[in-house]
């Protein structure tokens, strides 16, 4: 049977679609003849356990008990044989023949020409078995003598392929039954014969005889699409549902409601029509209907849910809003953006509709105070905390919300204004920029280093103990999973889409992580991410998994984490949102996590157990780089960040810790003589010092005309280390190793080079009396820092990191915006990536002269 093309277009691997539906339809074991599903029960979505029973092997769908391996039949014979031991049960032949019953031919003729119609009691078809019953000769007479008789034809059933066993009705013995118990509420016999479903049922097997053409396409696709989705389809489940479709004799599935379905009928049931129905209707709309279709299914668009669009009741406005959608909707990666959109212009519509003239239905009556009253009311809610619905899971109001309603409604109705979609729309009805209130900002302490966890609760969170209680949380592979997020700091998401050889260990330089970006391209860019020996190991180790898993599965499309259930083949990856439920459960259940410190009763300070989700391991990746004094451009590429800023905000230190750590490093400090100067700052000294003194490179200046010139009157041209008012602390110890090592590159490539008069080559030469002198700095940090006790170190590199975060932070608000000459685009540069464009630009005009 070859689908229709108004339904289907089913196309494979190398796009021919009559072989992928072949192929599909062969191992559902479908038979175009007989019109009958009779899939394999090793089949992953549409097979069954057998019946334990030997020489049974129904299907034993079962329950959660021991009895789960029975199949119906079996498991009523068992209770009525007063529940014997399974496993003597299991060994004992089965006391009924039901599979072979119907096929039995009557046995006269067998030595000959066999009688061709079906066996009723002893073994005789109903015309020889009346002829024996009148007594006129014994049995052994009768087979041997009596004269064959020709098959009747099928049984005149619709849904039945059974040989007729009555010349009378030409029915089989099952309908023969059948229409004894029927005729007494069904007058009709025509109607019944089409109606009557297959009899007796069998669970192996889903007769989809007696329905039209159109309604068995429309089935068989919808069991397809139920399969590419992972969804199991149980054929005791599935059959009943083509059974009322005939027993209704639907013409058309595209033509049922969901309320025409039964009442009686429990949710496996009702959930499979409905799909069918659902899927019927979207197959047949195309991609122009599509786009005023009050529901649009994310499998037609390729992503995930639905958007439904009645949710916004007024006309005008939902074909607004609805166009907006159409024309943004490969914007995203799914639904989910407009679908808060949506909900947003919701709460519009339903405010018009209470408060507005004639209901917000003529837009032309409305005006610049409906659209005011509007933002009243909604800072009404944001006030009185009314909930945003009915259902447990809603929230109160907050100014979040009122801040995403107005803005998304705003753009709605600028956007169909553009378009030309709203002409009755009176020009004083406007959602302005003053009636939208400044997106709140994130409620966070000054103290607080945006969401990173602090390196005692890391530990306590990827210790054994507490990756062995993830596994039984959550799935085997979940340590795994963990330790990944805590090793790359990727997203969430990019850690679910993962696959297998993700790993390059070949590269140069060390193992290459290989991810899909999603949040800025959209699942578009894939990127390179250098990681850890350690990163390379769990990956390996997790691929040996998954292919344990689904060791028949395409490597190429296995997912590297698959997702537990509805997924037959693997090649669906766990959701995020699954990982933040396990991930929340997995913490809940920790007996203890902890701050690492002590109390003032000398008990450890509990830890709040509400700051560990997977996104805050990214956080920690990031801050424990920025900590370590990696630069803010290398970082914001490292974290795949699109503007500086949001890399910046790991360099944010308080003022409250900047001055803690500058008093740390003050009493510390080390003048041009070498002289070491212990002991705290009062707040006079330390304002002192905030006042007196400029930040020149490696150190401080103190020399009264360029600390008033804001360190722009030196007249040493910045030779510091070579100044007496110049000092510096161990927090500058990395910055003058570096600059050592560039002042003995630079003055190796200046003894090599053999141009240039000597005293040119002596002012580009970096002196040995500088070079000493910071050599002279570099130990004495060391020295002091040797000398420190284990305590008083730990202060020092703590205050250390903070300086060099504000430092770094201080020199990316040196920025300016300018069009980048090499993408076009304005971008907000920093001194360092402004340096390199302004290099860049110089170099190209150079370029284009000489050429």
């Amino acid at each position: 049977m070859t689908l229709s093309a108004e339904l289907i277009l089913i196309q494979g691997d190398d796009g021919n679609t009559d072989e992928a539906l072949s192929e599909w339809l062969a191992e559902l074991g479908w038979d175009a003849t007989s019109r009958e599903l009779r899939p394999s029960p090793d089949h992953p979505l549409l097979g069954w356990k057998a019946c334990t029973v030997e020489a049974c092997r129904r299907p034993a769908w079962g329950s959660a008990q021991a009895t789960e391996t029975l199949c119906d039949g079996c498991r009523g014979q068992w209770r009525r044989a007063g529940k014997p031991d399974l496993d003597v049960f299991r060994a004992a032949p089965v006391a009924r023949d039901r599979s072979t019953d119907a096929d039995r031919l009557c046995r006269v003729g067998e030595d000959s020409a066999r009688c061709q119609r079906p066996a009723r009691s002893h073994d005789l078809c109903s015309t020889h078995a009346t002829a024996f019953s009148a007594g006129s000769m014994d049995l052994i007479t009768l087979i041997a003598t009596a004269e064959p008789l020709t098959r009747l034809g099928e049984c005149r059933v619709a849904a039945c392929v059974r040989a007729a066993a009555d010349p009378t009705s030409l029915l089989c013995r099952a309908h023969m039954a059948a229409w004894r118990r029927a005729r007494r509420a069904q007058s009709d016999h025509d109607a019944w014969l089409k109606q009557a479903p297959s009899a007796p049922s069998d669970a192996r097997i889903c007769v989809l005889r007696g329905l039209s053409d159109l309604v068995v396409e429309q089935v068989l696709y919808g069991v397809l699409i139920r399969s590419r989705r992972g969804v199991q389809t149980r054929l005791d489940v599935l059959q009943p549902v083509v059974n009322w479709l005939r027993e209704v004799q639907v013409p058309d599935l595209r033509d049922v409601e969901e309320s025409d379905l039964p009442t009686a009928w429990r949710a496996n049931k009702r959930n499979i029509a409905e799909q069918l129905v659902r899927t019927a209707k979207v197959t047949s709309c195309s991609p122009d209907e599509f786009k005023t279709a009050d529901l649009w299914p994310g499998s037609v668009f390729g992503k995930r849910g639905e958007v439904d669009w009645t949710e916004v009741r007024l006309p005008w406005l939902r074909t607004a809003v609805q166009e907006w959608g159409w024309g943004t909707v490969n914007s995203y990666r799914d639904f989910e953006a407009i679908r808060r959109t949506v909900r947003a212009v919701a709460v519009l519509s339903n405010y018009l509709e209470a408060h507005a003239p004639d209901g917000g239905r003529s837009p032309q009556l409305l005006g610049r105070d409906h659209a005011l009253a509007f933002g009243t009311y909604l800072l009404t809610l944001v006030s009185q905390g009314v909930l945003t619905g009915d259902g447990p899971a809603n929230k109160p109001w907050t100014e979040k919300r009122r801040h995403f309603v107005l803005a998304r409604n705003r753009l709605v109705i600028r956007w169909a204004r553009d378009a030309g979609l709203l002409p009755r729309l009176a020009p004083s009805f406007n959602i302005t920029n003053d009636m939208v209130p400044a997106r709140p900002k994130a409620s966070r302490g000054d103290d607080e280093i945006g969401k990173s966890l602090p390196a005692a609760v890391v530990q306590q969170l990827l210790s054994q103990e507490s990756r062995d209680l993830l596994a039984s949380v959550w799935r085997e592979d979940a340590p795994r999973f963990v330790l990944l997020l805590a090793e790359t700091g990727r997203r969430p998401t990019e850690i679910c889409e993962l696959r297998p050889g993700c790993v390059d260990e070949g590269a140069a330089g060390g193992p290459v992580l290989t991810y899909t970006e999603f949040k800025t391209s959209g699942g578009i860019d894939e990127r390179r991410l250098p990681v850890t020996a350690l990163v390379a190991r769990l990956v390996r180790e997790q691929e040996t998994f998954a292919r344990g898993l689904y060791p028949h599965a395409d490597p190429s499309r296995l997912a590297l984490f698959p997702r537990e259930t509805m997924n037959p083949h693997g090649y669906t990856p766990i959701a995020s949102d699954t990982v933040k439920t396990y991930v929340r459960r997995w913490v809940d259940a920790l007996p203890s996590l902890t701050t690492g410190g002590l109390g003032l009763d000398g008990q450890p300070i509990d830890f709040d157990r509400s700051l560990v989700f997977p996104y805050a391991f990214r956080h920690t990746y990031a801050q424990r780089r920025a900590d370590a004094g990696v630069h803010p451009d290398v970082l914001k590429e490292l974290m795949g960040h699109e503007q500086i800023q949001t890399t910046m905000s790991y360099f944010k230190v308080s003022r409250a810790r900047q001055r803690e750590a500058t008093d740390m490093m003050g009493s510390l400090v080390l003048d041009e003589r070498g002289t070491l100067r212990w002991g705290g700052l009062d707040l006079a000294e330390s304002l002192r010092r905030n006042v007196g003194v400029v930040a020149v490179p490696f150190g401080g200046c103190s020399e009264p005309s360029n600390v008033a010139a804001e360190g722009h009157a030196c007249p040493m041209r910045w030779q510091c280390a070579g100044c007496d008012h110049f000092s510096t602390d161990p927090s500058y110890l990395p910055d003058l190793r570096r600059h050592l090592t560039d002042l003995l590159a630079q003055q190796a490539r200046i003894d090599a080079f053999s141009g240039g008069t000597d005293w040119a080559r002596e002012r580009a030469r970096p002196s040995d009396n500088e070079v000493a002198e910071v050599r002279r700095l570099i130990e004495e940090q060391e020295t002091m820092l040797e000398a420190a006790s284990p305590e008083l170190r730990t202060a020092i590199d703590a205050a250390s990191t903070e300086l060099v975060k504000a430092r770094a932070a201080q020199r990316q608000t040196v920025a300016v915006t300018l069009r980048s000459h090499t993408t076009g685009q304005d971008a907000l540069l920093g001194p360092d990536a402004l340096l390199r464009e302004a290099m860049d630009i110089v170099g190209s005009v150079v370029t284009e002269e000489n050429e």
